[in-house]
């Protein structure tokens, strides 16, 4: 990672909190500002106008000035210097709402640096990231696909997973954030099992569903039809699953993605698991609309996300919802709170 995005003033200074939001259990909810020219800061000043946070002690990991401008465009509340990790240092940025830049990239790169950096000495903080332009970020020199990546990366963890929460259903992939061509030679036998073993871990761990149900997703159109379309299903997903089942898995499948989702099935199972990204992930947003949640399992502190983009179309414009958000940050609570519980 480029010099420039470690977080330079040192965890002396982020120590030093202000009395008010001081916490001797160290458990605060930190929120990234994701692209400044993208609707991050507008729905932080929206979520601030609107909640008190009395849950816990919330900071924000950015630069004051960008919330700012906002701010004064939107005619919305200034946020109070407290309530920022840098105590409300400039960064001499400009936001242009809309464009995809080199130099907002490094903005939203080091507030999810300093995130990072700040949980590590606060290790039951939550973090809940605003969405950033991957090419932003990629032209600031910080090469990852996505949040996943990253802080899998910067924690050193060897196994994460991203989880799609919502009231009604859940939804999770096999695969990240990879290309087409590359995913049939990234499933193999070994990788589901320990996959979907994985996930029924983080199932009673961090949503305390203690008996876990999986639905997994076939890669082919119709499941393969018998080879016809692909043998992935017969050869490889079949098989893992057979020998799931004898490890006390209760999983089910594979299914045809249209037909299952037609058949609203993904009611029906604590868990739905793609082959892929888009498999899962365009019903689930179709359906949950702005309520949807991305939590990633598998990191040693909880972090998790709105489930839409930067919304370039929209930023600068008022237009911002911050369901999503919310749902974010009510879900960062709950997980905390069972993590807190599975150690008491």
């Amino acid at each position: 990672m480029p010099a420039n995005f470690i977080i330079s003033r040192g965890f002396g200074a982020m120590l030093k909190l202000p009395e008010l939001l001081m916490n001797n259990t160290g458990q605060y909810l930190i929120l990234t500002s994701g692209d400044p020219n993208g609707i991050g800061p507008e729905i932080i000043l929206k979520l601030f106008k609107k909640r008190k946070f009395s849950d816990r002690p919330v900071l924000i990991a950015g630069f004051k000035d960008t919330f700012d401008f906002y701010s004064g465009l939107l005619n919305l509340p200034e946020i109070e210097g407290k309530y920022f990790l840098n105590r409300g240092a400039p960064s001499k940025f400009k936001p242009k709402p809309g464009k995809i830049l080199k130099s907002a990239g490094e903005i939203a790169a080091s507030s999810i640096f300093e995130a990072i950096d700040f949980s590590k000495v606060h290790p039951e903080s939550a973090i809940i990231t605003l969405p950033i332009s991957k090419e932003a970020i990629n032209l600031a020199g910080v090469k990852f696909p996505g949040h996943t990546e990253l802080f899998e990366k910067s924690y050193n963890s060897t196994n994460v997973a991203m989880i799609f929460y919502s009231d009604t259903f859940m939804v999770s992939s096999l695969t990240g954030h990879i290309p087409l061509r590359k995913i049939s030679g990234s499933i193999s036998k070994k990788f589901i099992i320990e996959k979907l073993m994985f996930l029924t871990d983080s199932l009673k761990r961090d949503f305390k569903i203690e008996n876990p149900t999986l639905a997994i997703l076939g890669l082919n159109p119709h499941c393969g039809d018998g080879g016809i379309t692909g043998n992935e299903e017969t050869d490889t997903i079949i098989p893992a699953l057979k020998l799931l089942r004898t490890k006390g898995i209760d999983v089910a499948g594979p299914f045809s993605a249209d037909g299952f989702f037609a058949t609203q099935s993904q009611y029906k199972y604590s868990l739905v698991i793609s082959c892929y990204h888009d498999q899962g992930l365009i019903p689930f947003k179709m359906l949950q609309s702005h309520d949807g949640v991305n939590f990633t399992a598998g990191l040693p502190v909880v972090r998790t996300s709105p489930d839409h983009g930067t919304a370039f179309d929209i930023a600068g414009k008022g237009l911002a919802n911050i369901s999503s958000t919310q749902s974010a940050f009510n879900l960062a609570i709950k997980i905390s709170s069972n993590r807190r519980d599975q150690i008491r």
